[in-house]
């Protein structure tokens, strides 16, 4: 169990013990050197009881044992050591102690009572009163408990919800604009100076680019600032609890549509495309949002690490699940089938880049784990397989 946070000081401490002895001392004072000791000791257990509650319920138990040979004796407000140490044991978590602690110290000043003499009547009302409060001690000291833990527990689980925020937010600004802006700068370098009519075709990709990227930012953006605007409903966006925004328009568009759309972008860029993708029109717009960001990403590492004389496979394989085939909570809505995806692609090794990982797999790799995905990558020679793969799920509950 986690620790909670301290419930003490040595301040409460002090003012605590003075209380008591202001209390209990003038009038202890004029019973003798027994009633002062016990007076004192008491007080003292009741201030240590907020920092040590262990130490405190011994030392007060021990004084009311020893009581017992005192004869009459004047406890007074000390006697508040008692629930005082049983109330921080069951703050801190140690219920059964407090349990062990409370009938040991109903115990010694009933004992006391019946060897001085009192009437047994009289010691069992007392007997309960005490009995009474010691329970009500440890309810206190639980509830406390209990309250700080879930204090605890809820700032943890805002944290957790920040850092899913911030994580979210960076695989969004790396799989728009950042994304978006890399190719920019790779398109404008390919081009010349002065460019001619056999480069205005890479230019237009150029300023094609850089809008869709803008307007990506922009959607971003906008979307944020709903999320500060006010407490999320239940039908808002929501980047903290699914870690992906609303998917914009060319998000919508059939899976089929998103693949021909990264062969017809790879091979504006110098590339051989070979596409199979058979039954990719069963995946509709809003269910392949997730397959088509990670597709952003693999379309990206084959742009900057890619061979453009060798040609690039991309196979997809789509398994339908069955009717009764239980729906993954993760899953997204309407995700009725399994996809498989294999690109294949040849390293360009006179690259100045080397081949590496980089925080868009590791966000391709979260928006997968998300859906119950996978994504594995495997170099061999100069060729390079990246293999991303959802599981068949259906909404059947």
């Amino acid at each position: 169990m986690s620790r909670l946070p301290r419930l003490d000081s040595r301040a409460a401490a002090v003012v605590v013990t003075l209380l008591l002895l202001g209390g209990t001392l003038p009038v202890a004072d004029g019973m003798g050197p027994a009633s002062l000791a016990v007076a004192g000791a008491l007080s003292v257990s009741g201030g240590l009881a907020l920092r040590r509650p262990v130490t405190a319920a011994a030392l007060t138990g021990g004084v009311l044992t020893l009581a017992l040979g005192l004869g009459p004796a004047h406890i007074g407000t000390g006697i508040l050591a008692s629930p005082l140490a049983i109330a921080a044991l069951a703050a801190h978590g140690r219920p059964r102690l407090a349990v062990a602690v409370a009938l040991w110290h109903v115990a010694s000043p009933a004992a006391a009572e019946v060897l001085r003499g009192v009437h047994l009547d009289a010691v069992l009302a007392q007997t309960i009163g005490w009995m009474t409060l010691q329970v009500a001690a440890l309810l206190g000291g639980s509830w406390g408990r209990a309250q700080v833990q879930r204090e605890v527990a809820e700032r943890a689980r805002a944290e957790s919800e920040l850092a899913e925020q911030r994580r979210a937010i960076a695989r969004e600004l790396h799989d728009t604009g950042v994304r978006a802006m890399a190719r920019v700068v790779m398109l404008a370098e390919s081009a010349p100076r002065e460019p001619g009519e056999q480069h205005r075709a890479p230019l237009r990709r150029i300023s094609a680019t850089a809008r869709e990227g803008t307007d990506q930012l922009r959607s971003l953006l906008e979307e944020l600032r709903e999320e500060q605007a006010g407490p999320a409903s239940a039908t808002a966006p929501a980047v903290a609890t699914r870690g992906t925004p609303s998917p914009t328009v060319a998000e919508e568009a059939p899976l089929a549509e998103a693949l021909e759309t990264l062969r017809g972008r790879l091979a504006g860029d110098g590339f051989t495309v070979h596409l199979h993708a058979a039954g990719a029109e069963a995946i509709p717009g809003g269910p392949g949002a997730v397959v088509r960001r990670c597709l952003t990403e693999i379309e990206e590492n084959v742009l900057r690490h890619g061979d453009r004389e060798a040609p690039v496979a991309i196979l997809v394989e789509i398994e339908h699940a069955p009717d009764h085939a239980p729906r993954a909570a993760t899953a997204p809505p309407g995700l009725g089938a399994g996809v498989d995806i294999i690109v294949l692609n040849a390293v360009d090794d006179d690259r100045p880049t080397a081949l590496s990982g980089g925080h868009g797999l590791t966000g391709v790799t979260e928006r997968l784990a998300a859906v119950g995905g996978t994504l594995h990558t495997e170099r061999d020679g100069r060729m390079f397989l990246t293999r991303l793969a959802i599981p068949a799920l259906t909404d059947a509950a």
